[in-house]
């Protein structure tokens, strides 16, 4: 029974991956994008790996080409009613050696809504100071940060969003028949419907849970079941200490942040998501300062002069950027 299960749940673990990774080459290469299967978050992973290969390998086929053009294919490339790609859309873009890239984008899309994926992904973007909230069909909401880039795609058995940068809300609403998945490379969190917040800096992924429950684990390892008023991190590939924190009822803001012993380095990472000049150390060494309170990262300059304060620290305004450095002649408070 236990060679079963395990079996079992190895299926569903290349199941998903496949899953995955059509979703995530269709957008990559529907944008451009070169050499995927070397990319890291394919190479982190056995099963995409396999899967990146196959599925190159299928779009590469000369022998689904030559069938395609064979087939009796609909006139026209337009999306159908049940918004599944025709065969004459993906042949018009095959037959064009230029636009391969995109040709093979679209029949991955056609892969995935033909296995029950349902709708292709949608990517949403922020520049460095901008807010955006996002309307899901499924009736949830995300409320991007700025310097955020998600993608989403709303599928049959399946809700399934990449954070590749930056910090969301999600107001994910209750459908126990359909999953919400994030992954964030580093992290996996899965939910039912739910209030919280995903951070993903440099050298992790945060989430807070500000309602309901919450799995969260490292990929490809075990979790935990984070609620209401936790915070847990996934750093280096492991999870981190679980913390409080108190939930704030007034409706959350993108450009604020409560730290609590959070790094100098990680808080000059946030803050450079919303400042119009990036803020810069100029000591490697202030990374490690950690520093606590209740920063509004829109207030880029008044937030440095604070923080410069508290912490000995001096605030250089130049033109294209901001620095804090040492005060000239003091010790090292950090």
């Amino acid at each position: 029974m236990s060679r079963d299960r395990t079996a079992e749940q190895s299926r569903a673990r290349e199941a998903r991956a496949r899953e995955e990774t059509a979703r995530w080459l269709a957008t990559r290469l529907d944008a451009g994008e070169g050499d995927l299967d070397r990319d890291p978050w394919i190479a982190a992973d056995p099963a995409r790996r396999a899967a990146a290969r196959d599925l190159l390998g299928l779009c590469n086929d000369p022998a689904l080409h030559e069938a395609m053009r064979r087939a009796d294919m609909a006139p026209t490339g337009t999306v159908r009613d049940d918004r599944r790609p025709s065969l004459a859309g993906v042949f018009a873009v095959l037959s064009r050696p230029r636009l391969a890239a995109a040709g093979c984008a679209v029949l991955l899309a056609l892969l995935w809504i033909g296995a029950g994926l349902g709708d292709p992904a949608v990517t949403y973007r922020t520049d460095r100071g901008q807010s955006l909230t996002v309307a899901l069909d499924d009736g949830s909401t995300l409320r991007l940060g700025g310097d955020t880039r998600l993608i989403v795609s709303l599928g049959r058995t399946e809700r399934a969003a990449e954070l590749r940068q930056g910090t969301v809300m999600f107001e994910v609403a209750r459908d126990p028949a359909r999953p919400f998945v994030i992954d964030t490379g580093d992290s996996r969190t899965e939910v039912l419907g739910t209030r919280f917040v995903l951070d993903r800096f440099s050298g992790g992924t945060e989430l807070s849970v500000y309602s309901g429950r919450v799995r969260f684990s490292p990929a490809d390892r075990e979790g935990i079941e984070a609620t209401a008023g936790q915070q847990v991190a996934v750093l280096a590939g492991r999870l981190g200490e679980v913390r409080r924190f108190e939930p704030d009822p007034a409706p959350w803001r993108s450009d604020w942040i409560e730290t609590s012993g959070m790094s100098l380095g990680r808080l000059v990472e946030e803050l450079n998501r919303w400042s119009d000049r990036p803020v810069e150390l100029a000591d490697p060494a202030l990374k490690r300062l950690r520093v606590s309170g209740y920063f509004r990262l829109s207030e880029t300059e008044k937030q440095l002069e604070g923080i410069a304060l508290l912490h000995r620290l001096h605030l250089r305004r130049q033109a294209d950027r901001y620095v804090l450095a040492p005060t000239a002649g003091d010790g090292k408070p950090y």
